[in-house]
């Protein structure tokens, strides 16, 4: 990126060993300086009642203060991520202002078809 000179912020933070994000108060109290106009993110799972999921706890944690940070939410989801819950909750379909799937899942979701891309 440097070559590019496309500027580049980090939040910093604790790095994530398996992942590779920065997860942490520090990342989260970066993350809570800026204001967005679209959070782009995703999740491990989108269960079939609604609730967006993941195993890493400390990431969800980021996600939602930058969720916080963002006029639009928006749901990056491949379809074989429909199932069943992980550990950690992070919101409900209906937080999410938009997904985006590489196909139509919305007949999956009864009443939230607009929000599907």
């Amino acid at each position: 990126l440097a070559k590019t000179k496309v500027k580049t912020l980090v939040t910093g933070g604790e790095l994530a060993s398996d992942t590779y994000v920065y997860v942490g108060s520090h990342a989260e109290n970066f993350l809570r300086a800026f204001n967005a106009d679209i959070c782009f993110f995703s999740v491990r799972t989108l269960t079939r009642d609604g609730m967006l999921t993941d195993n890493a706890i400390e990431e969800n944690s980021v996600r939602r203060v930058m969720m916080s940070q963002s006029k639009k939410k928006v749901l990056i989801l491949n379809s074989g991520k429909i199932g069943e819950p992980c550990m950690s909750n992070l919101c409900t379909i209906n937080e999410v202002d938009f997904v985006v799937s590489e196909c139509d899942i919305s007949d999956r979701f009864k009443g939230l078809e607009e929000k599907f891309v």
